[in-house]
């Protein structure tokens, strides 16, 4: 899914320091980051932020309707 979506997955722990999390996003030049409640997002970053668990997240948000079945992407 990530590649049809012509994206990059770039794994994060946690329990990283503060320092290596903020260099990761910025290196990889990572314009969407999901998350999970209770764990923070470094100032620094500037991207769109995703909460996926939580009483709002992205799963909570109805779909929309022109959403295709299986997109087609220019990504090879």
């Amino acid at each position: 899914g990530v590649l049809k979506a012509g994206a990059a997955f770039v794994p994060i722990d946690p329990d990283y320091p503060d320092q290596r999390i903020e260099y990761i996003l910025q290196d990889s030049g990572a314009k969407l980051l999901l998350k999970q409640e209770g764990i923070s997002v470094p100032d620094s970053y500037t991207g769109e932020v995703i909460l996926l668990d939580g009483s709002l997240t992205i799963l909570s948000l109805p779909l929309d309707e022109n959403d295709e079945e299986n997109p087609e992407t220019a990504v090879t």
